[in-house]
């Protein structure tokens, strides 16, 4: 397994449009910033065309997951709960072969049939912001990518065993 955890990586063999996970332990007590554009974990391109690979938090709280492709498709899972509650939360991004998942706090809260293209973009690996230079002003305390989706199973089972450290 691979895995980043600095705030800009130079390897830019995550997101391959085929199978990855993100994991990032999370804290934040008040919604905002740049809306859509912040990132906890993204390689977010700010040209249409460029793909990328996004777990956020948008100006509402709310986690997301999405993908977009060189052909501009785009889509995300989103959480309908603000989650920017002076609390820590796990949140996890997967994708596999044909879907997107998004999880918190080891629980799935959505999923949906993946964007289909070449999610492959040239940018790095960002952790708490974007490539504009924008920059969340929150806690990221572990924030890691593999090259493999992780099953459900997996997925509470590293929350399980992290848990203890932010709760």
């Amino acid at each position: 397994m691979s895995r980043c955890r600095m705030s800009r990586c130079r390897s830019k063999t995550f997101f391959v449009g085929k199978k990855s996970s993100c994991i990032a332990w999370f804290w934040d007590n008040s919604p905002g910033g740049f809306a859509d554009n912040t990132a906890i974990i993204s390689n977010y391109g700010a040209v249409a065309t460029t793909p990328f690979t996004i777990l956020h938090i948008s100006s509402n709280g709310h986690p997301y997951f999405g993908q977009r492709t060189s052909s501009a498709t785009e889509d995300t899972v989103f959480y309908s709960v603000n989650i920017c509650n002076s609390q820590w939360h796990q949140i996890v991004g997967v994708v596999d072969s044909s879907s997107m998942y998004l999880y918190v706090d080891g629980v799935l809260r959505g999923s949906k049939a993946k964007v289909t293209g070449t999610t492959t973009s040239g940018q790095n690996l960002v952790i708490g912001g974007n490539h504009l230079g924008r920059y969340q002003s929150c806690r990221i305390a572990s924030a890691r990518c593999y090259n493999i989706a992780l099953s459900a199973a997996q997925v509470l089972q590293n929350y399980n065993a992290t848990k203890g450290r932010y709760i």
